[in-house]
């Protein structure tokens, strides 16, 4: 028995390391990594003064030019020339310009304001949102600036798209719209809590979602450029600290589960469904980019940082779509000694019942004709995130487990 446990873990150590490849990104790590890839020319940057470029994925890397020490600096990208950088302390916020690739940097701006995010429309435009009500701007790449009023504080989210939008959340889970440069706003939609991402796939298609889904309200999409939202299923996940849409094919939520593990959802239908990866690293993922069509470079907090092989990874949950002719209650949630699903099976379809961890380890598999309920013994089963997946001929469905 002990010779097939540690069997099954090799296995999996082997199963996941060929969906993950971990990079060092050197010492010291920061707590938290980001990172920008422009034409194959990557650049992760991190708090306290971490800022490296690798011209050969993340085989080797070269260290740039920090503007100051501080204990934040945030890297902000126009091509692999034109940077710029926010740092920030507890008592300013500075935004430097580099236009040699970050070797050598400039200060534009200098505020005793805290400016929580920075991006741009070109070349020459560029927005800084303050947690202040303010918004500052440059038409002319930093050499002037103009201070307009915003439209809310405890802003923690800030995403601008095309040649006039802006989106910005804040601690209340309010999201708003500017389509004109933040000459005027609108309460676009509110979430459960503190907006944690934005993802336009286009001008119409924008995602939004909430830091903790357990409040309820988590995941919008609009299809009208924010106009009207609609709300969908809150994502299975703990933690949600980012969001990206590859396509309308792809998207990917980034995150922790409750074991504070890095764990990556994916859909294929706008968000209607999610899938799950769970990287088995310890702490909250918080940015990916894409270096060719099946490779990823993820990143995340305690100096996370790996290349990602999305198209052989073993995702864990399935669609749910199954028909209404089946109704299923298990209980209890969390779960105890035992785990009871109450069962009405109108057809007498016969039915899979499968639990597994949140590697996708079956822990369970069962398969009958039930009509009335079916119990598994989660007596033994450590802390953790577990799923029941419901398969019959018509459908499947997938429920989210928790053992406290």
């Amino acid at each position: 028995m002990k010779n097939t446990f540690l069997f099954l873990l090799f296995c999996l150590s082997c199963a996941l390391k060929a969906q993950i490849t971990v990079i060092n990104p050197g010492t010291p790590a920061p707590d938290r990594i980001h990172i920008s890839v422009i034409d194959n020319k990557i650049v992760v940057s991190g708090d306290y003064n971490f800022i490296k470029r690798s011209n050969n994925e993340c085989s080797t890397f070269i260290p740039l030019a920090v503007p100051e020490p501080t204990n934040s600096n945030i890297l902000t990208r126009v091509d692999t020339s034109l940077s710029y950088m926010l740092t920030k302390t507890f008592s300013y916020s500075r935004i430097y310009k580099s236009i040699n690739g970050g070797l050598t940097w400039t200060q534009k701006y200098n505020t005793n304001q805290d400016i929580v995010g920075l991006g741009f429309f070109d070349s020459s435009n560029v927005v800084g949102i303050t947690n202040s009500y303010n918004i500052i701007m440059s038409n002319n790449g930093g050499i002037t600036w103009t201070v307009i009023l915003g439209p809310a504080q405890g802003v923690t989210s800030s995403k601008m798209h095309g040649d006039s939008a802006i989106l910005i959340g804040n601690s209340g889970g309010n999201i708003y719209f500017s389509k004109n440069r933040g000459s005027s706003w609108i309460t676009s939609t509110t979430l459960g809590h503190a907006v944690s991402g934005i993802s336009f796939l286009d001008k119409d298609t924008i995602f939004v979602t909430s830091l903790y889904p357990s409040f309820g309200n988590a995941f919008k999409r609009s299809f009208n450029g924010g106009n009207s939202w609609s709300t969908l299923n809150s994502p299975p996940l703990a933690t949600v600290l980012n969001l990206y849409f590859k396509s309308k094919n792809e998207g990917y939520i980034l995150g922790e589960d409750g074991n504070g593990k890095g764990t990556i959802l994916k859909t294929t239908d706008l968000g209607q469904n999610w899938i799950t990866f769970n990287t088995n690293l310890t702490g909250g993922l918080i940015d990916m980019s894409f270096l060719n069509d099946s490779i990823a470079l993820v990143s995340g907090y305690n100096g996370i940082l790996f290349k990602w092989n999305t198209k052989q990874t073993q995702f864990v949950g399935i669609k749910n779509n199954l028909q209404h002719n089946i109704n299923l209650s298990p209980y209890p949630n969390p779960l105890e000694e035992k785990l009871t699903i109450d069962i009405e099976n109108k057809n007498a379809d016969k039915i899979n019942f499968s639990l597994t961890n949140s590697l996708g380890q079956p822990i369970n598999t069962t398969s009958k004709i039930i009509n009335t309920k079916l119990e598994i013994d989660t007596s033994e089963l450590p802390k953790g995130i577990y799923y029941l997946k419901v398969q019959n001929n018509s459908g499947q469905k997938v429920f989210k487990l928790v053992k406290e």
